[in-house]
């Protein structure tokens, strides 16, 4: 406010510099714990004033003929209303022993069907036992009940639904089993998809047994259809009020190709809109987790693919333009895209052969070290990222390979984590690993990934910073720009300073000393390093060959940052593709 003595702002410190985080995974238990405890008390609640309301009803027989109900929630933005109409009603209490049963149909017009919910509950005891029996009932007259996640139509329904519901009150036991399936409903659920999942149709089967006493919530013979695409799956979680544990079991029985691409695309995979493709394949994952100790982690993905071909990635995606000059899109953090034009005989196209082998060497040990053995992907790294996340409680190291951050970067911009980006990239990632050799793999990747803001590809990198070309840095400029490659804009001030922090100093020390060990340098390459004191600029740093030769001035700064971002197009396309959905994840590249 005016008059008042304003408080200095202190600074943020820097990433290297903050203090120490926990790293027993206490964030994520107690969030676990929090929200499955939470669900399960809420659910015994609920049981519990349904005896309470039954108990209390004072005459023995409530009878509803072709009734007509009318609600408004006015917690809901608008006051959302609707009606309810030609249902039937019918709550008895016996005279013997004062049990209450319920019997509940819903006539649909012009239509034969059987809804019915029938059941018993004991005032006494809590005992509850409930039957659902729907043939299709309508969702549009309940839409204002609905989760704000679903988008009702006039043709949503419930349909082939039979369950059966069961609540031990003294044992404290839940027991939930049959079947449900949903016709023609919208789903918007930011953590699986930016899209709204459209239009979707799906079943489900199984067992669920929750143990309130035991803190035991377990599944059997689970099941979940779209289309032809089927997901089984099984397993348990216990001490949910301690430490949870995890143990689950996930089965994709064998499937054609082609049937899973018409379960999922467009709805959860907009990218591969058009895919077409031949053969088979199933997917067994199995996974187990005390939360107590996240380094107990278990994670096993056995996918059979048997004679897959892939005819077409779809509309969006066309591997021979990377063997051209193609148009490439980088969000910018002002929402902004920056587009410049990269590819074999562009201006900013550096040959893999005309690049210091020593930056190969850095990557290959800073972010994935089996590139030339692996086919895209790193179970290992998965697993090692997994924990490292769940230790942490936050994102804080990824599991991409060089192919996947290829595939990220080349078609998709828009920076967030989704399920659905994650199954796109690794189909996309796995059918480039397919067409093109890994030279061409590497050459893309450290001709498109950002060095810093407006710093994209190797060539705009080793001049913006070093004043040279690719071919001419040394090892110690190779480890500067290896290191950043994570987050690039994170360490660019230690540019604008002219000198890097020391915990940044010892750090690429510690690189080098990793690489000595995996052989990628000698010992007299790393001696020459020194202390790791990255110059800016062009000078010498020491680490240079005995006898090189000084390799000049390059291109200079101003032509490094090449041009200006453009405009905010309406959507964001891959290579050449003006008119792709683009989806991302974090700020890794």
């Amino acid at each position: 406010e005016s008059g008042k003595k304003q408080k200095p702002k202190r600074a943020a410190p820097e990433p290297e510099e903050r203090e120490p985080e926990t790293r027993d995974g206490a964030k994520i238990r107690q969030a676990l714990m929090g929200l499955l405890s939470g669900a399960a008390d809420h659910l015994e609640a609920d049981l519990g004033n349904l005896r309470r309301v039954v108990a209390a009803i004072p005459v023995r027989l409530v009878s509803v003929h072709h009734g007509r109900a009318r609600y408004r929630d006015e917690r809901l933005d608008g006051a959302a209303s609707g009606e309810v109409s030609d249902f039937n009603a019918r709550i008895e209490r016996s005279a013997k022993d004062g049990m209450f049963t319920i019997a509940l149909d819903f006539d649909v017009p012009g239509r034969k069907v059987d809804n019915r919910i029938s059941g018993r509950v004991d005032p006494k005891t809590g005992d509850t036992h409930l039957s659902v029996h729907l043939d299709r009932l309508p969702l549009a007259p309940y839409a204002a009940l609905a989760p704000a996640a679903l988008t009702i139509h006039g043709d949503s329904a419930i349909h082939d639904t039979r369950l059966l519901v069961r609540y031990d009150a003294a044992g404290r036991k839940i027991g939930i089993d049959g079947k449900a399936a949903v016709r023609r409903i919208d789903f918007a659920a930011p953590r699986v998809s930016r899209h709204l999942i459209a239009d979707l149709s799906a079943s489900v089967t199984g067992k669920v047994q929750l143990d309130l006493a035991r803190e035991l919530l377990s599944f059997d013979e689970g099941e979940l259809a779209i289309g032809k695409l089927r997901v089984r799956a099984d397993g348990a979680i216990s001490k949910y009020r301690s430490a949870p544990v995890f143990d689950l079991h996930i089965k994709v029985p064998t499937v054609d190709c082609q049937d899973t691409v018409d379960a999922l695309v467009p709805p959860f995979a907009p990218m591969l809109t058009g895919m077409q493709c031949s053969g088979t394949m199933s997917f067994r994952v199995e996974l187990s987790l005390d939360t107590a100790d996240m380094a107990s982690l278990k994670f096993e993905f056995d996918p059979v693919l048997r004679n897959i071909k892939v005819r077409s990635l779809g509309r969006y995606i066309d591997f021979d333009v990377l063997n051209m000059p193609f148009e490439h899109h980088a969000r910018q953090v002002d929402d902004t895209l920056y587009t410049f034009i990269i590819g074999p005989g562009s201006e900013r196209w550096v040959e893999l052969e005309q690049i210091s082998e020593y930056l190969s060497k850095v990557v290959f040990t800073t972010e994935d070290g089996t590139f030339h053995t692996h086919n895209g992907f790193s179970l290992n790294q998965i697993r090692r990222a997994m924990v490292a996340n769940l230790q942490r409680g936050r994102f804080v190291r990824g599991a991409s390979t060089i192919s996947q951050q290829l595939i990220k970067n080349l078609f998709f911009v828009e920076r967030e984590k989704t399920l659905s980006r994650k199954v796109q990239e690794a189909v996309i990632t796995w059918e480039m690993e397919r067409t093109l050799e890994k030279e061409q793999l590497l050459a893309l990747y450290f001709n498109i990934i950002e060095f810093g803001p407006h710093i994209y590809g190797i060539r705009a990198a080793a001049n913006h910073y070093f004043n040279r070309e690719p071919k001419d840095l040394t090892l110690l400029q190779c480890l500067w720009l290896g290191s950043i490659v994570p987050g690039p804009r994170m360490w660019y001030h230690h540019f604008t300073e002219g000198k890097i922090s020391e915990n940044r100093r010892k750090h690429l020390c510690w690189i080098a000393d990793v690489m000595v060990k995996r052989e990628k340098i000698t010992a007299g390459e790393r001696a020459r390093l020194g202390d790791c004191q990255v110059v800016f600029g062009g000078a010498k740093d020491g680490s240079e060959a005995p006898n090189s030769v000084d390799p000049g001035v390059g291109l200079g700064h101003e032509e490094a940052w090449m041009g200006e971002p453009g405009a905010t197009p309406p959507a964001v396309p891959p290579p050449s593709k003006l008119d792709a959905p683009g989806v991302d994840d974090d700020d890794q590249p």
